[in-house]
C-alpha cells in the first residue's frame, strides 16, 4: 500500500515494484504523504491522449443511473475519433463498484493503478466530472465536466465545483459539449 495525494492508502499490485513491505504509524503516514511521490517508484506508461477518470457518482446517489448513461453516451459521441483511434480511455476509480457496462467499447485502465502513477505530458488531456485527480501536479490539461451532467442535488454540485476550483485553479470547466470541443486544446482554463 502506498500513500497518495488525496487518500491515506490506495492499493495496487505491489509486485509491480521491488521494495520492502513495512507497517508504519498514522503519524508517520502523514509526514510521508506530504513528501512522497509515488511516480518515483512506479510509473504507468500509456499512449492515451485522453483519460477520463471514473468516479462512483452513481454509487453515492449524486447522479442517477439514467443521467450517467446519457452523460457517458455523450462522451462516447464527443470523443468518437479518439475512441476509434484507441487514444481515449477510462481510468477506473479504486472505489468503483458500479456497472462497468457504462464503459462498454472503451479502453480501461484498472482501478488498482493509482492515478498519480499515470504518465502525462503537455499533450495529455485529463477529464473527470469533478475528481480530485484533477488536482494532481503534472503537465496534463485538466477538464472538469461537472456542468455537463445533472447532479441529483444542485447544492451538492455547486459545493463540489467550488471545492474543485479552490484546490486547482487551472481546470477548464466547459458549459456544454460544444464549448468542450472548441476549447479542450487551448489553455483558457478558469
Amino acid at each position: 500500500m502506498f500513500i497518495t495525494e488525496h487518500k491515506f492508502f490506495e492499493t495496487f499490485k505491489i509486485d509491480s515494484i521491488r521494495c520492502k513491505k513495512k507497517i508504519i504509524s498514522f503519524d508517520e503516514c502523514q509526514i510521508i504523504r506530504k513528501n512522497f511521490n509515488i511516480r518515483d517508484y512506479f510509473s504507468f506508461p500509456n499512449s492515451y491522449t485522453h483519460i477520463f477518470f471514473d468516479q462512483p457518482v452513481v454509487n453515492y446517489g449524486r447522479v442517477s443511473k439514467e443521467e450517467y448513461t446519457i452523460f457517458i453516451n455523450n462522451i462516447k459521441k464527443h470523443f468518437s475519433d479518439e475512441i476509434k483511434n484507441k487514444s481515449f480511455c477510462v481510468k477506473l476509480h479504486p472505489g468503483n463498484y458500479s456497472d462497468l457496462d457504462f464503459y462498454k467499447g472503451l479502453e480501461i485502465i484498472p482501478s488498482y493503478i493509482p492515478s498519480e502513477c499515470l504518465e502525462a505530458d503537455k499533450n495529455s488531456i485529463w477529464l473527470a466530472i469533478s475528481s480530485q485527480t484533477l488536482w494532481t501536479n503534472n503537465d496534463a490539461k485538466k477538464i472538469a465536466l461537472i456542468d455537463l451532467i445533472n447532479y441529483e442535488s444542485e447544492l451538492s454540485q455547486k459545493y463540489i465545483k467550488e471545492s474543485l476550483l479552490i484546490k486547482h485553479k487551472k481546470v477548464f470547466i466547459p458549459k456544454s459539449f460544444k464549448d468542450l470541443r472548441g476549447n479542450q486544446k487551448e489553455s483558457n482554463y478558469e
